[in-house]
């Protein structure tokens, strides 16, 4: 079965094409996201469809759409190459899920019925790899989306990863005097700059770690994913890695900074009034803050892997120094907030309100899984080694 007959054998529904953008944004625009204690807009104009050759080269735009061509539901599926026991396996991630109320629509379709359809014959398609592992992520705060399609939807979901970002707003004082953001440790490292001579040894490195995750990213072969950053992501190259190596020299921590701006922007709507607040503070040590409306321009820090081996108070230090060396860089000139994930089960960022004014955000990476589906593995946070296989910059 070809992937657009399943999709059109549901009605109202089809893969869209380019021609569509514009109406995909006109809906993809109208519906704001809340969650966390900011109101906040995506914004991917002009090219709705940049962003997801982020994630993924096998890509789709799901919509429905009414007799006027107006498109009035919307998903995202993008497809990906990951490691699972140990094994190469296909994980397809579900986002930028978008409906219009019932009340407001013209069209009489079912998002339901869609997503049914692909999670029971999702294993026939060809191209989007025989996948039978779906995943979807929502705010913790966004209750509206949590009745959607924890409480109401037909089919079963369960979280198989918990995490916050944690967006750093600024340094507190002590921090402007050079204060180290952790206590030393026993730990001999020695951090720089990635250049490419590190490339075999770093590639060798993130794909060992990730073999160990359940949906881990493959950075060898055919689907070497580091290959693919490097020639997808705008402005993203070796040199925007940081690693770090022992005193035999061997890589045990690398992170890497990024920003999605040229496909994805984000608005904040809302401050709360303590951020408010806080931004005025902090504009009196020179920090830029935006007002309500503009950019918020974020540095993400992507490709964290902290050896496996490494004990948690080491894995935080590292994290720390990784940070103390970019703002020492200068590069957090240019930027709002410096962002990175934390998993509930590992719990990195503990401490660093000592040194940094933060904000969380807590959001669940969830399963998808069709009752009837068989063959398909549950995933359950608790039964993980080590965190599960994900990016927090492309979701």
């Amino acid at each position: 079965m070809k992937f657009k007959d399943l999709v059109e054998s549901i009605p109202f529904w089809k893969i869209a094409e380019k021609s569509d953008n514009h109406n995909i944004l006109k809906l993809y625009n109208s519906l704001h996201m809340e969650g966390g204690s900011f109101n906040i807009r995506f914004v991917k104009n002009p090219d709705y469809f940049k962003f997801n050759t982020y994630e993924s080269p096998n890509s789709y735009v799901i919509i429905a759409v009414n007799k006027e061509n107006e498109v009035e539901g919307m998903f995202s599926l993008l497809i990906r190459a990951c490691y699972l026991d140990g094994k190469q396996e296909y994980v397809g991630h579900i986002s930028d899920l978008r409906m219009k109320r019932k009340k407001h629509r013209k069209a009489d379709f079912s998002w339901y019925d869609i997503f049914r359809a692909l999670f029971q014959k999702g294993i026939e398609i060809d191209e989007i790899k025989h996948c039978k592992y779906f995943l979807g992520s929502y705010v913790v705060n966004n209750h509206y989306a949590i009745r959607a399609i924890k409480e109401k939807a037909p089919w079963e979901i369960h979280d198989v990863a918990n995490y916050c970002m944690v967006s750093i707003l600024g340094r507190r004082p002590c921090k402007y005097f050079g204060c180290s953001s952790s206590v030393e440790s026993g730990l001999k490292v020695s951090i720089s700059r990635a250049i490419k001579e590190d490339i075999p040894e770093l590639t060798k490195f993130l794909d060992q770690q990730n073999k160990k995750r359940t949906f881990g990213f493959v950075f060898s072969g055919a689907d070497n994913e580091l290959d693919r950053r490097f020639k997808d992501w705008d402005n993203f190259s070796i040199s925007n890695f940081y690693i770090a190596k022992d005193d035999s020299g061997k890589i045990i921590a690398c992170t890497a900074y990024w920003n999605p701006t040229k496909g994805r922007r984000i608005v904040v709507d809302r401050f709360p009034f303590y951020l408010d607040l806080l931004g005025k503070i902090l504009k009196i040590f020179g920090k830029d803050i935006p007002n309500k409306g503009q950019e918020l321009k974020i540095l993400y820090l992507t490709h964290v892997e902290l050896c496996h081996l490494l004990s948690k108070e080491n894995k935080r230090i590292l994290l720390n120094k990784f940070i103390d060396y970019i703002y020492a860089s200068g590069l957090m000139s240019n930027y709002h907030i410096m962002g990175f994930c934390d998993y509930t089960s590992e719990n990195l960022s503990i401490g660093m309100e000592k040194n940094y004014f933060l904000e969380k955000t807590y959001t669940s990476l969830y399963q998808f899984y069709d009752l009837e589906s068989k063959n398909v593995l549950k995933i359950k946070e608790d039964d993980q080694d080590v965190r599960i296989g994900h990016e927090m910059v492309l979701t």
